[in-house]
């Protein structure tokens, strides 16, 4: 055995193992394995004392030198972050012992069953993980031979302190040519009931594809928080991997998917990886993925998660948001959303207006207007020298002309033309502007008195109203584009946390009972509080993850590549918002984000009761969710209750028709930036639900058709 000098540089003498694992202490067993007990110990280096796994050989077993020395040789050629590191070995008369890299965390088996230690998206960075040492394994870049591991499990699968998983145990790994497309050997079936490949059981061909079946069974382990096997009785071991298969067939994953990660997985996160981890089991051979496509898939279901963690989310009824439903008293609503971005006028390109096309893509900078000569009158306010406040953005101020605003804001304007531009009274107006008062910052112009609140509300709603572009909204109001586009986010974000908490709020129990009551009276259903209807609100294409935000639908109907993010919203019997959830990016289909939505989590947490709420055709049937018959062959009685539904759910429909028609703004295409969009949308909402509330009369022709 001359090999072994080649592996030299490895070897430690006995009496270190004997001291770092105190003469193999039972206490310091931390696992077993067909090779034999693994235990924990500390040995010495210039870095100081470092922990590693000693696992000693066990003959009695099955296992032996020939195991023994395929480990040292496999993992002393084989190096990838994904594959457990061998760091030495120990070989004295009848002793065999390896030493390895520590993984802290153990053994993936252990975690299996518990969704709050291992989250959906660790389980997810933990299967890529594996992928890639897999692959690296299937299709090594610097060598001729291709490498089956023969034993993927999860108890094979080890976990540092960072969650980093690592392939381990290679006593069972073949080696093959890996210039062939198909590599088969043929070998007598070995490995664990329920995770090797039958094909190979039975016939004892051999292939990478048997990998790719043992570690398709890992995948559903993970997915459905348990082994792949259960025990029936002393003699016979039930495999749960036909039953995993036909439940994917029969659409039926809701009923094996570990209850605790269902709430925390993005749907389309779920359905990519549910469908690789299917196609790894396949009895066909041929018909399983290559581990690089394994990993392409594994890696996208990734990316949709941390998509969905990472949206920005708006709503109007998380569950600690709610009070009692007999407590009248005004809701004390924190929004989910926080604004996380600094302003984009903050940028060094000036903010490019997405409504106007006629400036092409760049607009002139603010600071080149200043050398105007007739416009070179600068107001510079809230200095770092002034304010001490170091690098507070700032407001620049110019001299213009506000004759249109001056106008507007004078008593000779008339309420009939001040409500055409801004949708709503004086009055209405007014009452924004007190409400606001007191949040609205009026410390980033020096003078204050220079952009005052009534100026800023103006601005916002002028903008919202409209719809048209800054370029238009700075000549109205004798602003810089920057400075009105910067009011128009600050304004939002005042009404949704000073407005929306007044505004939108889930009825109380008076209240529901009005609005059953007024259901009832138009529609004859009984016990109805609200219609549920979601809207899109188109958007530029994102720099990151596009295809998230890729609308289906408006693309295929406009002949033009369309993004979207999404306004769920239930209306009471008056068209006023009682719930909304703003945010959900476009591909999500409504019936995920409804059940994504703090609404429907409070509703199946049976917080909310006898109550219900009617909804779409594209809507599931709940117990609290009404949907139309959709039934070929409907009875004159289905008929009749799908015509009342309707009037039901024209007032939601009409409701959001009106949203859009007041506030242009969602009209059109636009460029703020994802994180801030759902407190300008939730801004609209509120102030659709103000003016609905106030009797603002609507100008028809302004509807959305």
């Amino acid at each position: 055995m001359s090999f072994m000098k080649d592996f030299d540089h490895l070897k430690i003498q006995m009496k270190d193992v004997v001291s770092a694992t105190n003469n193999f202490d039972p206490t310091r067993v931390i696992g077993f394995g067909g090779f034999g007990k693994v235990y924990k110990g500390e040995l010495s280096s210039p870095e100081g004392q470092i922990t590693f796994a000693f696992k000693h050989l066990d003959r009695r077993l099955g296992q032996g030198d020939i195991e023994f020395w395929k480990e040292i040789m496999m993992l002393s050629k084989y190096k990838h972050k994904n594959l457990v590191t061998l760091m030495h070995f120990c070989i004295e008369d009848d002793e065999m012992i390896l030493v390895y890299e520590y993984a802290s965390r153990g053994s993936l088996d252990r975690y299996l069953s518990d969704a709050s230690t291992l989250t959906w998206t660790q389980r997810l960075k933990i299967s890529v993980g594996v992928a890639h040492g897999l692959q690296f394994l299937h299709d090594p870049k610097d060598s001729q031979q291709r490498v089956i591991h023969r034993d993927i499990k999860s108890a094979n699968i080890l976990l540092d302190d960072d969650w980093t998983a690592k392939v381990s145990d290679f006593g069972l790994s073949k080696v093959g040519p890996a210039n062939q497309a198909h590599t088969y050997m043929v070998s007598y079936g070995v490995g664990m009931p329920g995770y090797c490949d039958p094909l190979y059981m039975e016939l004892g061909f051999l292939s990478k594809e048997s990998d790719v079946y043992s570690f398709g069974v890992v995948l559903f382990e993970i997915l459905c928080g348990r082994l792949c096997y259960e025990s029936c009785n002393r003699e016979q071991t039930k495999i749960l991997v036909p039953k995993w298969r036909r439940y994917y067939d029969e659409k039926r994953l809701d009923e094996i998917i570990l209850p605790d990660l269902r709430e925390q997985m993005d749907p389309g996160s779920l359905e990519s990886f549910s469908a690789i981890a299917y196609q790894c089991v396949k009895k066909v051979r041929e018909e399983r993925p290559t581990m690089a496509e394994i990993v392409k898939e594994l890696e996208f279901s990734l990316e949709q998660q941390e998509i969905f963690e990472n949206v920005p989310i708006l709503e109007s009824s998380h569950s600690q948001m709610y009070q009692s439903l007999d407590d009248d008293r005004p809701l004390n609503i924190k929004p989910r959303f926080h604004d996380r971005a600094d302003d984009d006028c903050s940028q060094s390109t000036p903010f490019r207006d997405e409504f106007d096309d006629s400036e092409g893509s760049n607009f002139v900078s603010e600071m080149e207007d200043f050398k105007t000569p007739n416009l070179d009158k600068v107001t510079e306010a809230s200095s770092s020298q002034d304010s001490g406040s170091g690098g507070q953005r700032r407001l620049w101020v110019k001299e213009r002309s506000k004759t249109m605003w001056e106008h507007y804001n004078s008593d000779e304007c008339p309420d009939e033309e001040f409500k055409k531009v801004f949708r709503m009274s004086k009055v209405t107006f007014d009452m924004i502007c007190d409400e606001l008062d007191s949040h609205v910052s009026k410390n980033d112009v020096d003078p204050p008195s220079v952009i005052t609140v009534r100026l800023r509300v103006a601005v916002c709603l002028y903008r919202l109203a409209t719809g048209d572009p800054l370029r238009k909204v700075s000549n109205v109001f004798g602003l810089g584009k920057s400075t009105c586009h910067k009011l128009v986010l600050e304004v939002c974000d005042a009404i949704v946390t000073v407005l929306m908490p007044k505004f939108i709020q889930w009825p109380n129990k008076e209240r529901l009972e009005d609005i059953k009551t007024e259901f009832g009276s138009i529609s004859g259903i009984p016990d109805i509080c609200g219609s549920i209807y979601t809207t899109h609100i188109s958007v530029i294409a994102p720099k990151t993850n596009m295809a998230a935000y890729f609308n289906k639908k408006h693309t295929e109907r406009y002949q033009k590549i369309s993004y979207s993010i999404t306004i769920q919203g239930v209306v009471d019997s008056r068209g006023v918002f009682i719930d909304v959830c703003i945010g959900y990016p476009g591909s999500m289909p409504v019936a995920k984000i409804l059940e994504k939505s703090a609404l429907s989590q409070r509703f199946n947490s049976g917080q909310l009761k006898n109550i219900s709420i009617l909804g779409g055709s594209n809507y599931p049937l709940l117990d609290w969710l009404l949907v139309p018959h959709n039934n070929q062959n409907k009875t004159w009685r289905e008929h009749l209750i799908n015509e009342k539904h309707g009037v039901v759910q024209r007032i939601a429909k009409d409701a959001f028709m009106r949203l859009k028609g007041r506030w242009a703004y969602l009209q059109k295409r636009t460029e703020v930036k994802l994180e801030k969009l759902p407190r300008v949308l939730g801004a609209c909402c509120v102030l659709h639900n103000i003016c609905e509330i106030n009797n603002e009369a609507m100008d028809e022709d302004l509807i959305e058709v």
